[in-house]
């Protein structure tokens, strides 16, 4: 969670309820307010909610307008993180949380998104994540899709 940012108070009940529900889910994705937006708290969202396999989990993640890289908007699996040895890599200094969730979304096998946003994302202009994302970190993201979908192989229904 970013210092500036802050989280809806039923956060962890309405991230939790989906893996209760769903012993079978891997991964919990909830929505979000963009709260510099120019409307009072406007979310962001073009994604279905419920239930995703992998494949479209991948999708989404490679969608500019869908829930994107961010771990604050993501509750994860420790036991898939430690059975498949993940780590954030110490050496990249931009968009870590993206490159990690690429490496857990294709181990994980379903994802569900949450139908209500739950996280207040403040954004400042002097920023490093706001002056240096844009244009070379879509191109990072979409080599992310590339390596995922040649690494997957023809495999990518299990």
């Amino acid at each position: 969670m970013d210092s500036d940012d802050y989280i809806e108070p039923d956060y962890l009940e309405k991230m939790l309820e989906p893996y209760q529900a769903n012993s079978s889910l891997d991964l919990v994705i909830c929505n979000y307010f963009n709260d510099n937006t120019p409307k009072e708290n406007s979310f962001i969202t073009q994604s279905k909610y419920g239930i995703r396999d992998r494949i479209e989990t991948m999708r989404e993640f490679a969608n500019p307008k869908s829930f994107k890289g961010f771990a604050w908007n993501k509750l994860y699996k420790l036991d898939l993180i430690e059975q498949n040895n993940l780590r954030y890599d110490m050496n990249c200094i931009l968009v870590e949380d993206a490159l990690f969730n690429h490496q857990y979304m294709s181990c994980c096998m379903q994802s569900y998104y949450v139908d209500c946003p739950l996280y207040h994302y403040i954004t400042r202009s002097d920023s490093l994540t706001n002056q240096s994302f844009k244009e070379k970190n879509w191109k990072l993201l979409g080599l992310i899709l590339v390596l995922f979908l040649n690494s997957s192989g023809p495999n990518l229904d299990t």
